[in-house]
Protein backbone atom coordinates (compact mmCIF):
# COMPACT_ATOMS: atom_id res chain seq x y z
CA UNK A 1 0.00 0.00 0.00
CA UNK A 2 1.49 3.31 -0.83
CA UNK A 3 0.16 6.96 0.23
CA UNK A 4 0.38 10.48 -1.48
CA UNK A 5 1.58 13.76 -0.35
CA UNK A 6 1.27 16.98 -1.52
CA UNK A 7 2.78 20.53 -0.60
CA UNK A 8 6.36 19.81 0.58
CA UNK A 9 5.36 17.43 2.76
CA UNK A 10 8.59 16.01 3.29
CA UNK A 11 10.61 19.25 2.70
CA UNK A 12 11.59 21.57 -0.19
CA UNK A 13 14.45 19.56 -1.14
CA UNK A 14 17.21 20.67 -3.10
CA UNK A 15 17.22 22.52 -6.63
CA UNK A 16 14.51 23.45 -8.57
CA UNK A 17 11.47 21.06 -10.29
CA UNK A 18 12.64 19.96 -13.67
CA UNK A 19 9.53 17.79 -14.29
CA UNK A 20 6.05 17.70 -13.75
CA UNK A 21 2.79 17.04 -15.08
CA UNK A 22 3.29 13.15 -14.50
CA UNK A 23 1.12 10.29 -16.37
CA UNK A 24 1.10 7.16 -14.80
CA UNK A 25 -0.94 4.54 -15.23
CA UNK A 26 0.15 2.42 -12.27
CA UNK A 27 2.03 -0.93 -14.52
CA UNK A 28 5.18 0.94 -15.23
CA UNK A 29 8.51 -0.40 -13.68
CA UNK A 30 10.12 3.13 -13.85
CA UNK A 31 9.43 6.40 -13.42
CA UNK A 32 10.76 6.78 -16.56
CA UNK A 33 8.69 5.05 -18.07
CA UNK A 34 5.69 7.60 -17.32
CA UNK A 35 4.92 10.07 -19.71
CA UNK A 36 5.91 13.69 -17.88
CA UNK A 37 6.79 16.77 -18.84
CA UNK A 38 9.59 19.43 -18.54
CA UNK A 39 9.49 22.33 -16.80
CA UNK A 40 9.61 25.93 -18.00
CA UNK A 41 10.29 28.75 -16.07
CA UNK A 42 7.24 29.71 -14.85
CA UNK A 43 6.52 25.85 -13.80
CA UNK A 44 9.81 26.28 -11.89
CA UNK A 45 9.54 28.94 -9.62
CA UNK A 46 5.51 28.35 -8.97
CA UNK A 47 6.28 24.74 -8.45
CA UNK A 48 9.28 25.11 -5.89
CA UNK A 49 5.94 25.12 -3.24
CA UNK A 50 4.21 21.37 -4.51
CA UNK A 51 7.09 19.35 -3.88
CA UNK A 52 5.62 15.95 -4.35
CA UNK A 53 5.92 12.40 -1.89
CA UNK A 54 5.28 9.26 -1.19
CA UNK A 55 5.22 6.98 1.69
CA UNK A 56 5.26 2.85 0.81
CA UNK A 57 4.13 0.62 3.85
CA UNK A 58 4.67 -3.13 3.54
CA UNK A 59 7.74 -5.61 2.64
CA UNK A 60 9.94 -5.24 -0.46
CA UNK A 61 8.79 -7.88 -3.02
CA UNK A 62 11.81 -9.55 -4.59
CA UNK A 63 11.66 -9.99 -8.57
CA UNK A 64 9.97 -13.72 -9.42
CA UNK A 65 11.99 -13.80 -12.97
CA UNK A 66 15.30 -13.16 -14.33
CA UNK A 67 15.39 -9.29 -16.18
CA UNK A 68 15.71 -11.00 -19.96
CA UNK A 69 13.74 -14.20 -19.23
CA UNK A 70 11.63 -14.98 -22.17
CA UNK A 71 8.17 -17.25 -22.19
CA UNK A 72 5.05 -18.15 -23.63
CA UNK A 73 1.72 -18.05 -21.32
CA UNK A 74 -1.05 -20.32 -23.03
CA UNK A 75 -4.28 -22.20 -21.99
CA UNK A 76 -2.13 -24.38 -19.64
CA UNK A 77 0.41 -22.24 -18.30
CA UNK A 78 4.07 -20.96 -19.21
CA UNK A 79 5.64 -23.34 -21.81
CA UNK A 80 7.79 -22.83 -25.24
CA UNK A 81 5.34 -23.24 -27.74
CA UNK A 82 2.76 -21.23 -27.87
CA UNK A 83 1.38 -18.65 -25.77
CA UNK A 84 1.16 -15.08 -24.76
CA UNK A 85 4.69 -13.56 -25.40
CA UNK A 86 5.97 -12.40 -21.79
CA UNK A 87 9.39 -11.16 -20.99
CA UNK A 88 11.27 -10.28 -17.54
CA UNK A 89 11.75 -6.46 -16.77
CA UNK A 90 13.25 -5.90 -13.43
CA UNK A 91 11.84 -8.75 -12.32
CA UNK A 92 8.41 -8.41 -12.92
CA UNK A 93 6.67 -10.11 -16.43
CA UNK A 94 5.81 -7.83 -18.48
CA UNK A 95 3.95 -8.30 -22.21
CA UNK A 96 4.68 -7.19 -25.62
CA UNK A 97 2.29 -4.90 -27.76
CA UNK A 98 1.11 -6.67 -31.01
CA UNK A 99 1.71 -2.81 -32.78
CA UNK A 100 4.60 -3.43 -34.94
CA UNK A 101 4.61 -6.76 -33.79
CA UNK A 102 5.70 -9.20 -37.24
CA UNK A 103 7.17 -12.36 -38.16
CA UNK A 104 10.85 -11.01 -37.94
CA UNK A 105 10.04 -10.20 -34.26
CA UNK A 106 8.96 -13.96 -33.74
CA UNK A 107 11.40 -15.72 -35.09
CA UNK A 108 13.37 -13.72 -32.79
CA UNK A 109 11.10 -14.70 -30.17
CA UNK A 110 11.07 -18.66 -30.71
CA UNK A 111 14.89 -18.76 -31.70
CA UNK A 112 15.14 -17.26 -27.86
CA UNK A 113 13.02 -20.38 -26.75
CA UNK A 114 15.04 -22.79 -28.25
CA UNK A 115 13.81 -23.15 -31.70
CA UNK A 116 16.86 -23.91 -33.82
CA UNK A 117 14.86 -23.05 -37.09
CA UNK A 118 11.69 -21.37 -36.71
CA UNK A 119 8.15 -20.92 -38.34
CA UNK A 120 6.10 -18.83 -35.95
CA UNK A 121 2.29 -17.98 -35.92
CA UNK A 122 1.36 -14.77 -34.97
CA UNK A 123 -1.71 -13.67 -32.86
CA UNK A 124 -2.91 -10.32 -31.91
CA UNK A 125 -5.33 -8.63 -29.58
CA UNK A 126 -4.53 -10.94 -26.09
CA UNK A 127 -6.17 -13.86 -27.66
CA UNK A 128 -4.24 -16.00 -24.95
CA UNK A 129 -5.52 -13.75 -22.63
CA UNK A 130 -4.50 -9.88 -20.73
CA UNK A 131 -0.97 -10.17 -19.25
CA UNK A 132 -0.23 -7.87 -15.99
CA UNK A 133 2.55 -6.17 -15.36
CA UNK A 134 3.88 -3.35 -17.77
CA UNK A 135 3.44 -3.81 -21.69
CA UNK A 136 7.54 -3.70 -22.16
CA UNK A 137 7.97 -3.72 -25.81
CA UNK A 138 6.12 -1.47 -28.27
CA UNK A 139 6.52 -1.56 -32.08
CA UNK A 140 9.48 -3.56 -31.71
CA UNK A 141 12.01 -3.50 -34.68
CA UNK A 142 13.35 -6.78 -35.09
CA UNK A 143 15.50 -7.58 -38.30
CA UNK A 144 14.90 -11.41 -37.15
CA UNK A 145 18.41 -12.19 -36.99
CA UNK A 146 18.79 -11.38 -33.49
CA UNK A 147 18.79 -13.49 -30.50
CA UNK A 148 17.17 -11.23 -27.92
CA UNK A 149 14.29 -9.08 -28.21
CA UNK A 150 16.09 -6.12 -25.86
CA UNK A 151 18.55 -6.08 -28.99
CA UNK A 152 15.81 -5.14 -31.24
CA UNK A 153 14.84 -1.43 -31.72
CA UNK A 154 11.92 -0.51 -29.69
CA UNK A 155 9.50 2.33 -28.32
CA UNK A 156 8.51 2.72 -25.28
CA UNK A 157 4.43 2.12 -24.33
CA UNK A 158 2.43 4.86 -24.53
CA UNK A 159 0.73 5.26 -20.50
CA UNK A 160 -2.78 4.78 -22.39
CA UNK A 161 -1.95 1.13 -23.94
CA UNK A 162 -3.64 -1.67 -22.63
CA UNK A 163 -3.14 -5.43 -22.54
CA UNK A 164 -6.11 -5.66 -24.31
CA UNK A 165 -3.09 -5.77 -27.59
CA UNK A 166 -0.81 -8.43 -26.05
CA UNK A 167 0.68 -10.57 -29.09
CA UNK A 168 0.75 -14.42 -28.42
CA UNK A 169 3.11 -17.02 -31.19
CA UNK A 170 2.99 -20.35 -31.60
CA UNK A 171 6.53 -22.13 -32.80
CA UNK A 172 7.68 -24.47 -34.20
CA UNK A 173 10.42 -26.34 -36.70
CA UNK A 174 10.69 -25.31 -40.25
CA UNK A 175 9.89 -28.13 -42.62
CA UNK A 176 11.45 -28.25 -45.42
CA UNK A 177 9.68 -30.72 -48.31
CA UNK A 178 9.79 -31.23 -52.09
CA UNK A 179 7.44 -28.90 -53.16
CA UNK A 180 8.00 -27.18 -56.36
CA UNK A 181 8.97 -23.05 -55.99
CA UNK A 182 5.65 -21.73 -56.65
CA UNK A 183 3.28 -24.03 -56.50
CA UNK A 184 -0.32 -23.33 -55.49
CA UNK A 185 -2.93 -25.59 -53.20
CA UNK A 186 -6.33 -25.77 -51.44
CA UNK A 187 -6.15 -26.88 -47.90
CA UNK A 188 -8.48 -28.13 -45.36
CA UNK A 189 -11.72 -27.78 -47.55
CA UNK A 190 -14.45 -30.43 -48.06
CA UNK A 191 -14.34 -30.75 -51.36
CA UNK A 192 -11.12 -30.49 -53.77
CA UNK A 193 -12.36 -26.84 -55.47
CA UNK A 194 -11.89 -25.32 -52.01
CA UNK A 195 -9.86 -24.53 -48.84
CA UNK A 196 -7.09 -22.26 -47.94
CA UNK A 197 -4.31 -21.14 -50.16
CA UNK A 198 -1.12 -22.33 -49.73
CA UNK A 199 1.79 -21.46 -51.67
CA UNK A 200 5.47 -23.51 -52.09
CA UNK A 201 8.27 -20.94 -51.15
CA UNK A 202 11.68 -22.26 -51.21
CA UNK A 203 10.24 -25.41 -50.38
CA UNK A 204 8.34 -24.33 -47.24
CA UNK A 205 3.96 -24.84 -47.49
CA UNK A 206 2.83 -21.30 -46.48
CA UNK A 207 -0.81 -19.69 -45.67
CA UNK A 208 -1.69 -16.16 -47.71
CA UNK A 209 -2.65 -13.18 -46.47
CA UNK A 210 -6.34 -11.95 -47.26
CA UNK A 211 -5.80 -8.63 -47.55
CA UNK A 212 -6.44 -7.33 -50.44
CA UNK A 213 -7.22 -10.57 -52.07
CA UNK A 214 -10.10 -10.06 -54.29
CA UNK A 215 -11.44 -11.57 -57.73
CA UNK A 216 -8.25 -11.09 -59.86
CA UNK A 217 -6.08 -13.39 -57.13
CA UNK A 218 -8.92 -16.09 -57.43
CA UNK A 219 -8.55 -16.30 -60.81
CA UNK A 220 -4.75 -16.66 -60.96
CA UNK A 221 -5.03 -19.87 -58.53
CA UNK A 222 -7.90 -20.77 -59.80
CA UNK A 223 -6.02 -21.65 -63.65
CA UNK A 224 -3.36 -22.67 -61.92
CA UNK A 225 -5.26 -25.50 -60.62
CA UNK A 226 -6.24 -26.10 -63.92
CA UNK A 227 -9.14 -24.51 -64.16
CA UNK A 228 -10.61 -22.95 -67.69
CA UNK A 229 -7.78 -20.50 -68.70
CA UNK A 230 -10.80 -18.33 -70.30
CA UNK A 231 -13.79 -18.70 -68.25
CA UNK A 232 -12.38 -19.33 -64.86
CA UNK A 233 -14.45 -17.76 -61.64
CA UNK A 234 -13.92 -18.32 -58.08
CA UNK A 235 -15.31 -16.92 -54.90
CA UNK A 236 -13.44 -15.92 -51.81
CA UNK A 237 -13.51 -16.22 -48.21
CA UNK A 238 -10.82 -13.67 -46.72
CA UNK A 239 -11.26 -14.20 -43.23
CA UNK A 240 -9.60 -17.88 -42.57
CA UNK A 241 -12.55 -20.02 -43.43
CA UNK A 242 -10.49 -22.94 -43.98
CA UNK A 243 -8.30 -22.47 -40.78
CA UNK A 244 -5.23 -20.79 -40.52
CA UNK A 245 -2.86 -23.67 -40.70
CA UNK A 246 -0.03 -23.94 -38.42
CA UNK A 247 2.59 -21.25 -39.48
CA UNK A 248 2.42 -17.70 -40.07
CA UNK A 249 1.00 -16.75 -43.72
CA UNK A 250 4.42 -17.06 -46.65
CA UNK A 251 2.72 -14.33 -48.94
CA UNK A 252 1.49 -11.16 -47.97
CA UNK A 253 -0.77 -8.36 -49.87
CA UNK A 254 -0.81 -9.91 -53.31
CA UNK A 255 -2.15 -8.07 -55.88
CA UNK A 256 -2.48 -9.80 -59.56
CA UNK A 257 -4.05 -7.82 -62.77
CA UNK A 258 -5.91 -11.49 -63.36
CA UNK A 259 -3.46 -12.39 -66.92
CA UNK A 260 -0.50 -14.14 -64.50
CA UNK A 261 -0.17 -17.28 -64.77
CA UNK A 262 1.08 -18.04 -61.49
CA UNK A 263 0.70 -16.57 -58.15
CA UNK A 264 4.34 -15.37 -57.32
CA UNK A 265 4.19 -13.45 -60.42
CA UNK A 266 1.86 -10.95 -58.90
CA UNK A 267 3.18 -8.40 -56.70
CA UNK A 268 3.41 -8.69 -53.00
CA UNK A 269 4.93 -6.41 -50.02
CA UNK A 270 4.84 -7.13 -46.21
CA UNK A 271 2.67 -5.45 -44.19
CA UNK A 272 2.19 -6.03 -40.37
CA UNK A 273 -1.38 -5.63 -40.33
CA UNK A 274 -1.95 -9.28 -41.55
CA UNK A 275 -2.05 -12.09 -38.39
CA UNK A 276 -4.18 -15.01 -37.44
CA UNK A 277 -7.97 -14.80 -38.57
CA UNK A 278 -7.10 -13.38 -41.87
CA UNK A 279 -5.91 -16.05 -44.07
CA UNK A 280 -8.01 -16.48 -47.20
CA UNK A 281 -9.67 -18.96 -49.06
CA UNK A 282 -11.27 -20.09 -52.27
CA UNK A 283 -13.30 -22.20 -54.10
CA UNK A 284 -12.52 -22.78 -57.99
CA UNK A 285 -15.94 -23.39 -60.60
CA UNK A 286 -15.90 -25.87 -63.62
CA UNK A 287 -17.74 -24.08 -66.74
CA UNK A 288 -21.89 -25.43 -67.02
CA UNK A 289 -23.73 -25.79 -70.03
CA UNK A 290 -25.11 -22.41 -69.25
CA UNK A 291 -25.92 -19.19 -72.07
CA UNK A 292 -23.95 -16.56 -71.40
CA UNK A 293 -26.49 -13.96 -70.63
CA UNK A 294 -28.93 -16.53 -69.17
CA UNK A 295 -30.69 -15.49 -65.94
CA UNK A 296 -32.31 -16.68 -63.11
CA UNK A 297 -33.39 -15.92 -59.47
CA UNK A 298 -32.54 -18.20 -56.57
CA UNK A 299 -33.25 -19.26 -53.26
CA UNK A 300 -36.98 -18.01 -54.04
CA UNK A 301 -40.29 -19.87 -53.12
CA UNK A 302 -41.34 -19.62 -56.66
CA UNK A 303 -39.08 -19.20 -59.91
CA UNK A 304 -40.50 -15.52 -59.34
CA UNK A 305 -38.27 -14.38 -56.65
CA UNK A 306 -35.08 -14.65 -55.91
CA UNK A 307 -31.24 -13.89 -55.66
CA UNK A 308 -29.95 -12.85 -59.24
CA UNK A 309 -27.57 -15.29 -60.71
CA UNK A 310 -26.53 -14.63 -64.15
CA UNK A 311 -24.52 -16.89 -66.50
CA UNK A 312 -20.88 -15.10 -67.43
CA UNK A 313 -18.34 -17.16 -69.55
CA UNK A 314 -20.18 -20.16 -69.15
CA UNK A 315 -20.58 -19.81 -64.94
CA UNK A 316 -23.16 -18.68 -62.57
CA UNK A 317 -22.49 -15.93 -60.51
CA UNK A 318 -24.15 -14.05 -58.34
CA UNK A 319 -24.61 -10.41 -58.97
CA UNK A 320 -22.90 -8.16 -56.41
CA UNK A 321 -25.61 -4.98 -55.28
CA UNK A 322 -22.70 -2.25 -55.38
CA UNK A 323 -24.97 -0.67 -58.20
CA UNK A 324 -29.14 -0.66 -59.25
CA UNK A 325 -30.19 -2.85 -61.57
CA UNK A 326 -33.71 -1.82 -62.74
CA UNK A 327 -36.10 -4.91 -61.72
CA UNK A 328 -38.24 -4.33 -64.50
CA UNK A 329 -35.49 -5.50 -66.88
CA UNK A 330 -34.97 -8.60 -65.39
CA UNK A 331 -38.53 -9.75 -64.62
CA UNK A 332 -39.35 -9.09 -68.76
CA UNK A 333 -36.11 -11.05 -69.46
CA UNK A 334 -37.49 -13.70 -67.07
CA UNK A 335 -40.72 -13.72 -69.21
CA UNK A 336 -43.03 -11.39 -67.32
CA UNK A 337 -44.88 -8.64 -69.34
CA UNK A 338 -44.38 -4.45 -68.27
CA UNK A 339 -48.08 -4.45 -66.85
CA UNK A 340 -46.49 -6.78 -64.24
CA UNK A 341 -44.30 -4.95 -61.46
CA UNK A 342 -40.80 -5.69 -59.78
CA UNK A 343 -38.85 -5.00 -56.62
CA UNK A 344 -35.32 -5.20 -55.90
CA UNK A 345 -33.49 -6.40 -52.67
CA UNK A 346 -30.03 -5.34 -51.37
CA UNK A 347 -28.28 -7.30 -48.81
CA UNK A 348 -29.05 -11.25 -50.13
CA UNK A 349 -31.91 -11.73 -48.47
CA UNK A 350 -32.51 -14.79 -50.29
CA UNK A 351 -29.60 -16.55 -49.07
CA UNK A 352 -27.29 -16.15 -51.64
CA UNK A 353 -23.63 -16.89 -50.70
CA UNK A 354 -20.43 -17.44 -51.86
CA UNK A 355 -21.00 -21.43 -51.45
CA UNK A 356 -23.32 -21.31 -54.16
CA UNK A 357 -21.54 -19.55 -56.78
CA UNK A 358 -18.79 -16.60 -57.18
CA UNK A 359 -19.92 -12.98 -56.36
CA UNK A 360 -19.11 -10.39 -58.82
CA UNK A 361 -19.41 -7.11 -59.07
CA UNK A 362 -21.22 -6.05 -62.28
CA UNK A 363 -22.31 -2.33 -63.28
CA UNK A 364 -25.00 -3.08 -65.75
CA UNK A 365 -26.44 0.46 -67.51
CA UNK A 366 -30.09 0.28 -68.37
CA UNK A 367 -32.21 2.55 -70.28
CA UNK A 368 -35.67 0.71 -68.69
CA UNK A 369 -36.84 -0.32 -72.36
CA UNK A 370 -34.92 -3.32 -73.18
CA UNK A 371 -35.84 -6.60 -72.87
CA UNK A 372 -32.12 -8.60 -71.62
CA UNK A 373 -29.77 -7.73 -69.93
CA UNK A 374 -28.08 -8.45 -72.53
CA UNK A 375 -28.68 -4.74 -74.32
CA UNK A 376 -27.81 -3.04 -71.30
CA UNK A 377 -24.04 -2.31 -71.42
CA UNK A 378 -21.74 -3.61 -68.56
CA UNK A 379 -18.41 -3.69 -66.48
CA UNK A 380 -17.08 -5.69 -64.44
CA UNK A 381 -15.12 -4.84 -61.48
CA UNK A 382 -12.48 -7.81 -59.73
CA UNK A 383 -13.61 -5.69 -56.24
CA UNK A 384 -14.36 -8.30 -53.64
CA UNK A 385 -18.11 -8.42 -52.49
CA UNK A 386 -20.23 -10.20 -49.96
CA UNK A 387 -23.98 -10.21 -51.10
CA UNK A 388 -26.08 -9.67 -54.36
CA UNK A 389 -28.77 -8.56 -55.49
CA UNK A 390 -32.52 -10.12 -55.31
CA UNK A 391 -35.74 -9.48 -57.03
CA UNK A 392 -39.58 -10.50 -57.19
CA UNK A 393 -41.77 -10.31 -60.18
CA UNK A 394 -45.52 -10.60 -59.97
CA UNK A 395 -48.64 -11.12 -62.21
CA UNK A 396 -50.50 -8.70 -62.26
CA UNK A 397 -53.84 -8.05 -59.53
CA UNK A 398 -56.93 -6.73 -60.92
CA UNK A 399 -58.44 -3.47 -59.08
CA UNK A 400 -59.64 -0.27 -59.15
CA UNK A 401 -57.62 2.51 -60.28
CA UNK A 402 -57.64 5.00 -57.02
CA UNK A 403 -58.78 2.45 -54.78
CA UNK A 404 -57.18 2.22 -51.23
CA UNK A 405 -56.71 -0.48 -48.38
CA UNK A 406 -54.85 -0.97 -45.26
CA UNK A 407 -52.74 -4.23 -44.63
CA UNK A 408 -50.70 -5.86 -42.01
CA UNK A 409 -52.05 -3.45 -38.96
CA UNK A 410 -52.80 -4.13 -35.63
CA UNK A 411 -56.93 -3.62 -36.85
CA UNK A 412 -58.62 -2.58 -39.92
CA UNK A 413 -58.23 1.40 -39.03
CA UNK A 414 -54.48 0.62 -39.16
CA UNK A 415 -51.87 -0.31 -41.74
CA UNK A 416 -49.47 0.33 -44.50
CA UNK A 417 -51.29 2.31 -46.95
CA UNK A 418 -52.04 0.61 -50.72
CA UNK A 419 -53.23 2.58 -53.73
CA UNK A 420 -54.52 0.58 -56.89
CA UNK A 421 -52.55 2.29 -59.92
CA UNK A 422 -53.17 0.42 -63.21
CA UNK A 423 -54.58 -2.20 -61.97
CA UNK A 424 -51.76 -2.80 -58.80
CA UNK A 425 -51.55 -2.59 -55.44
CA UNK A 426 -48.68 -0.48 -54.88
CA UNK A 427 -47.94 1.30 -51.48
CA UNK A 428 -46.74 4.94 -51.37
CA UNK A 429 -43.11 6.65 -51.52
CA UNK A 430 -43.48 7.89 -47.60
CA UNK A 431 -39.43 9.23 -47.48
CA UNK A 432 -40.61 12.33 -48.68
CA UNK A 433 -44.31 14.56 -47.27
CA UNK A 434 -46.02 11.93 -45.92
CA UNK A 435 -47.54 13.50 -42.77
CA UNK A 436 -50.79 14.45 -41.23
CA UNK A 437 -52.29 15.75 -44.13
CA UNK A 438 -52.06 12.91 -46.11
CA UNK A 439 -53.10 10.76 -43.37
CA UNK A 440 -56.22 12.58 -43.02
CA UNK A 441 -57.61 12.11 -46.44
CA UNK A 442 -57.03 8.62 -46.50
CA UNK A 443 -58.80 7.97 -43.54
CA UNK A 444 -61.50 10.03 -44.92
CA UNK A 445 -61.49 8.09 -47.99
CA UNK A 446 -61.68 4.83 -45.59
CA UNK A 447 -64.93 6.31 -43.80
CA UNK A 448 -63.26 7.34 -41.06
CA UNK A 449 -63.38 9.84 -38.67
CA UNK A 450 -60.06 12.02 -39.58
CA UNK A 451 -59.50 14.44 -37.17
CA UNK A 452 -56.96 12.32 -35.26
CA UNK A 453 -55.56 10.62 -37.97
CA UNK A 454 -52.04 9.92 -37.59
CA UNK A 455 -49.44 9.46 -40.14
CA UNK A 456 -46.94 6.26 -39.58
CA UNK A 457 -43.72 5.10 -41.42
CA UNK A 458 -42.71 2.09 -40.00
CA UNK A 459 -40.46 -0.96 -40.69
CA UNK A 460 -43.34 -3.71 -40.02
CA UNK A 461 -45.24 -2.30 -42.73
CA UNK A 462 -42.47 -2.21 -45.56
CA UNK A 463 -44.61 -4.12 -47.52
CA UNK A 464 -42.13 -6.60 -49.37
CA UNK A 465 -44.58 -8.25 -52.08
CA UNK A 466 -45.77 -4.51 -53.35
CA UNK A 467 -44.43 -2.11 -55.37
CA UNK A 468 -44.01 1.56 -54.58
CA UNK A 469 -45.54 3.80 -56.32
CA UNK A 470 -46.18 7.40 -56.14
CA UNK A 471 -45.08 10.00 -53.68
CA UNK A 472 -48.38 12.19 -52.61
CA UNK A 473 -48.34 15.70 -51.23
CA UNK A 474 -52.35 16.42 -50.18
CA UNK A 475 -53.50 19.49 -48.44
CA UNK A 476 -56.00 17.42 -46.40
CA UNK A 477 -59.19 19.15 -48.14
CA UNK A 478 -59.02 15.94 -50.41
CA UNK A 479 -61.95 13.17 -50.21
CA UNK A 480 -59.80 10.91 -52.27
CA UNK A 481 -55.93 9.80 -51.93
CA UNK A 482 -55.50 9.82 -56.09
CA UNK A 483 -56.81 13.68 -55.85
CA UNK A 484 -53.75 14.43 -54.31
CA UNK A 485 -50.60 16.26 -55.94
CA UNK A 486 -48.37 13.05 -56.82
CA UNK A 487 -44.65 13.01 -57.51
CA UNK A 488 -42.28 10.16 -58.69
CA UNK A 489 -40.95 7.73 -56.16
CA UNK A 490 -37.52 7.98 -54.97
CA UNK A 491 -34.39 6.20 -56.54
CA UNK A 492 -34.39 3.52 -53.45
CA UNK A 493 -38.20 3.21 -53.38
CA UNK A 494 -38.57 0.09 -54.95
CA UNK A 495 -36.08 -1.79 -52.71
CA UNK A 496 -38.66 -3.61 -50.62
CA UNK A 497 -37.42 -3.40 -47.02
CA UNK A 498 -37.39 0.41 -47.13
CA UNK A 499 -38.56 1.84 -44.27
CA UNK A 500 -40.45 4.83 -45.16
CA UNK A 501 -43.91 3.10 -46.50
CA UNK A 502 -46.46 5.35 -46.03
CA UNK A 503 -48.92 3.84 -43.57
CA UNK A 504 -51.59 5.18 -41.26
CA UNK A 505 -53.70 4.88 -37.72
CA UNK A 506 -57.99 6.16 -38.28
CA UNK A 507 -59.70 6.46 -35.69
CA UNK A 508 -63.35 4.75 -35.81
CA UNK A 509 -66.07 7.41 -36.22
CA UNK A 510 -68.37 8.12 -33.37
CA UNK A 511 -71.76 8.03 -35.31
CA UNK A 512 -70.60 4.37 -36.20
CA UNK A 513 -71.29 4.79 -39.82
CA UNK A 514 -68.72 4.80 -42.85
CA UNK A 515 -68.19 6.28 -45.68
CA UNK A 516 -66.13 5.61 -49.16
CA UNK A 517 -65.02 7.67 -51.20
CA UNK A 518 -64.18 5.51 -54.84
Amino acid sequence: AQSVYYYNSFGYGHGIPTLYNWRCIGNESSLNDCLKSTSSCYYSYRSVYRISGVSCKGSIVPGNCSTGSMRLVGPNGPNKVEGRVEYCSNGVWGTVSRYGFDVRDAHVVCRRLGHQTPRALIIWNAYFGQGSGPVVFYYLGCTGSEDRLEHCTYSSSPYYLSHATDVGVKCSERVLTDCINGSVRLVNGTTPDEGRVEVCINGEWGAVCGRYWDRSETKVVCKQLGYSQDAVEGSVFRYSKFGDGDYQQILWNIQCTGSETSLTSCSNYHNDNCYYGRTVGIKCYNTTNCTHGEIKLYGGQSNAEGDLLICFNGVWIFVCDWWSILPNVVCRQLGYQDNNWASYSYNSLFGSNNNVAPMVVVRFSCSGNENSLDYCSNNTYNYHCDTAFGFICSSVVNCSNGTIRLTDGGGDNEGRVEICTDGIWMTIDARYYWNYNNAKVVCRQLGYYDTWSVAITDTNWSGKNERVGYRYVCTGTENKLSSCSKYSPSSYANYWFNQKRGGVDCQYNDTGSTEIYC
